[in-house]
């Protein structure tokens, strides 16, 4: 049986490295804007909803003719306020899709890819994108992720992983498998999480775990309580708005 098919976008103005980044205008729209429409024309989809964390982030959504959800602001997680989201809203017999609010180059073909996932039993499902470029790999804000040969996750981490033992080998990724091919490549997790109806609420519901607050991940408290996770690869690479620097690179091209 397929199951209505939500989206939820977890939002707050709040920004350790970027305050304020969701509402920075790219070509003309709020960062949050870009995201939402898109989600908001991906076909499969039964509803749309941004969960805000501030009556600042609401007020933008409803500017731009968005629905909201105005959640608690003492979650830790996007996947907590996605969770609430989803419980007052009555969307829990459904897939819910956690799509993160600075991912404005998400595209519709990358959400549909992880409902036929979760539809074919998956019960938490993201994407990563093979990654080629050695300054990226090196990057704590660029999260990594490693596979077991049935595409489930292992690990994700900000640090380089997996390290190639070879010297030569660490010091450039240029030489990487194509796409698909290995299970041992470095690649980039993007994020963008769905999970089948019934987990959402199980997840938020753990408590924090060791390896989570070392790396400040939420997916490690997930594995570390047992949940599997399948990793797709996706055709498209997606800019996240992390830093300002990544505003500028995205406001370089075009969404």
């Amino acid at each position: 049986m397929d199951h209505p098919i939500y989206i939820i976008i977890p939002a707050r103005y709040a920004s350790s490295r970027f305050p304020g980044k969701l509402l920075a205008d790219l070509h003309g729209k709020p960062v949050l804007q870009w995201v939402y429409e898109c989600a908001a024309r991906t076909s499969s989809v039964q509803g749309v909803w941004v969960a805000a964390a501030d009556e600042q982030i609401a007020e933008a959504v409803r500017a731009f003719g968005g629905r909201v959800f105005l959640s608690r602001e003492e979650h830790q997680s996007g996947t907590d306020r996605c969770a609430e989201a989803a419980q007052a809203l009555g969307l829990e017999e459904g897939i819910i899709i956690n799509l993160q609010a600075d991912e404005p180059f998400v595209r519709s073909r990358q959400i549909e890819q992880l409902v036929q996932a979760l539809q074919g039993g998956a019960p938490i499902a993201t994407l990563c994108y093979p990654l080629v470029e050695t300054h990226l790999f090196r990057d704590p804000n660029c999260v990594k992720v490693v596979c077991d040969l049935q595409g489930y996750a292992l690990y994700f981490s900000r640090a380089p992983i997996p390290h190639r033992r070879e010297a030569a080998a660490q010091t450039t990724l240029s030489s990487a498998p194509a796409a698909g091919s290995s299970p041992a490549m470095p690649c980039k997790h993007l994020g963008i999480y769905g999970f089948r109806p019934g987990v959402l609420p199980r997840l938020a519901a753990l408590p924090p775990t060791p390896l989570e607050e070392l790396e400040k991940l939420e997916q490690l408290r997930w594995l570390q309580h047992g949940f599997r996770i399948q990793v797709l690869q996706s055709e498209t690479d997606s800019l996240g708005i992390d830093t300002e620097e990544d505003l500028q690179r995205a406001r370089a091209g075009s969404a």
